[in-house]
């Protein structure tokens, strides 16, 4: 489902927002997947390794369309980006090179593991399964809810702004904090019965996009990308159902991703 599916929604709908050339999907696949292991857990040599190549090899690759662009500008993203720091001056060289390889990276790996996910969540829990398939309408709470109870983003590393006190803790100016959106997303006191699976689940307040100043941009692409994928599925495929009983995760304590998702489309 992940290798199959999952990933070239994204990946297709990231080509022609950013103007990115198709035929260069199958390499940006592979930059894109190390720049996002440069989030994950622990210090492994190779996976920075790896990650700091693929950035490089990014920014080279944008620093040569956004000089195609100025040239000839389309209606991409990246022109739009570009006429807003020449018109404006909103956004440095830096700015804009930074931007453009966030909006790179950031919008593959998590598009794809949240299909996966949900995907994976509606297996596990048939009765939500069978009522989201009766219930197409429901397909945005379930989102939502799929954001919600296992979303693909876990944790963030924020610096504090200033001395605060947290349930006793003092944190000072400047000290790194590491919340973790996995665990605030299950917090009964935000949620009631927060690990059931509901569809229908209502103010659903969730924090799988972050919060405030770094609530995620693309949030709204991502979001309908999901209900379009998941609704598409159910109805193009009324059996599908999970084609295993081990399921192989990264090691990885930032991205809540998998390696393969093996379903079977019909009975």
């Amino acid at each position: 489902l992940i290798q199959d599916f999952a990933f070239h929604l994204p990946n297709r709908v990231r080509a022609e927002i950013l103007g990115l050339p198709l035929e260069d999907t199958d390499q940006l696949k592979t930059w894109a997947e190390g720049m996002v292991a440069l989030l994950g857990g622990g210090a492994d040599p190779e996976r920075v390794d790896r990650g700091q190549k693929s950035l490089i090899q990014v920014r080279e690759y944008l620093g040569r369309l956004i000089a195609q662009r100025r040239k000839n500008p389309g209606t991409d993203l990246i022109s739009v980006l570009i006429l807003a720091r020449e018109q404006d001056d909103k956004l440095s060289e830096d700015e804009l090179l930074s931007t453009c390889s966030t909006l790179f990276s950031a919008s593959q790996e998590t598009t794809t593991s949240t299909i996966a996910a949900s995907m994976l969540a509606l297996f596990r829990h048939p009765e939500q399964l069978q009522l989201l398939r009766a219930h197409p309408e429901y397909i945005e709470s379930a989102v939502e809810e799929f954001l919600r109870y296992d979303g693909p983003l876990q944790r963030q590393l924020r610096a504090a702004s200033e001395d605060f006190e947290l349930r006793g803790e003092q944190i000072k100016k400047g000290q790194m904090v590491c919340p973790v959106l996995g665990a605030a997303n299950r917090d009964p006191e935000q949620f009631p019965d927060p690990d059931r699976l509901d569809v229908t689940r209502q103010d659903n307040q969730h924090i799988a996009f972050g919060y405030g100043i770094h609530w995620c941009v693309g949030a709204p692409v991502a979001r309908l990308e999901v209900q379009v994928a998941i609704n598409a599925l159910l109805r193009s495929f009324p059996d599908i159902r999970l084609n295993t009983d081990t399921l192989e995760r990264p090691h990885d304590y930032t991205v809540r991703s998998m390696k393969a998702l093996p379903v079977r489309l019909r009975g």
